[in-house]
């Protein structure tokens, strides 16, 4: 109502400085990177740029989809995009159904595994290195368990791993995606980082694969 707008009115007074940014401020606080997106801005990438962004491998773990049917008549088709775009969306969708990671990752942990070990809903670490493997990017079809030091680490007594590090295995659930029932099988983990999206002109792809934001269809 009018009072609303009023004091709406009376705290937009209170801002009467303006600052302009003339200069990107992402990643202030690691000068090494920053001047890095500086020079992938300008086209002036070093060799020593490129042996940077190359020297960790991307693991990519896709869901696994083993069963499929629809639940009524339809003639919508259900494609791998659809699959693979879709985001967490809490019990609904439990896990994002694209898992990529490089070593050291800050990640979070989506479901509550187990609690004397910390393993629950919302519990963050890293992902580390699960084996040497050549190719710089790497999708596996059969999930291996993913290797999760917590920032509040436990000691753990797994054979064969360190005495803080803890494996986690994939889950499996039913879901829906259009009409179609799926049978879904992820690790219930995400990164932990925030991620941004913007046009950039003449450069914007025509289509990509993000699960920033669900689309209802």
């Amino acid at each position: 109502g009018k009072d609303e707008e009023q004091n709406g009115q009376l705290i937009w007074h209170h801002f009467n400085q303006v600052i302009f940014l003339d200069e990107q401020m992402r990643q202030a606080e690691e000068p090494a990177f920053h001047d890095l997106l500086g020079r992938s801005r300008s086209a002036t990438l070093t060799v020593d740029d490129l042996a940077l962004l190359n020297s960790n491998k991307v693991f990519a773990f896709a869901a696994l989809h083993t069963y499929t049917k629809s639940t009524r008549p339809t003639n919508l088709r259900l494609r791998a995009n659809d699959l693979l775009g879709l985001p967490e969306q809490g019990t609904k969708i439990p896990f994002p159904d694209l898992f990529r990671y490089t070593p050291g990752t800050p990640i979070a942990v989506l479901a509550s595994i187990c609690n004397h070990l910390g393993l629950v809903n919302g519990a963050t670490g890293a992902a580390l290195n699960l084996n040497e493997i050549n190719d710089l990017y790497t999708s596996y079809t059969n999930h291996p368990r993913v290797l999760f030091r917590s920032y509040k680490p436990n000691l753990t007594t797994f054979t064969d791993l360190e005495p803080t590090v803890m494996p986690v295995i994939p889950f499996e659930r039913s879901i829906t995606v259009k009409v179609y029932s799926v049978r879904w099988k992820q690790v219930p983990l995400c990164p932990a980082f925030c991620l941004t999206d913007y046009k950039v002109q003449r450069s914007t792809p025509t289509s990509a694969i993000l699960d920033l934001k669900d689309i209802p269809k």
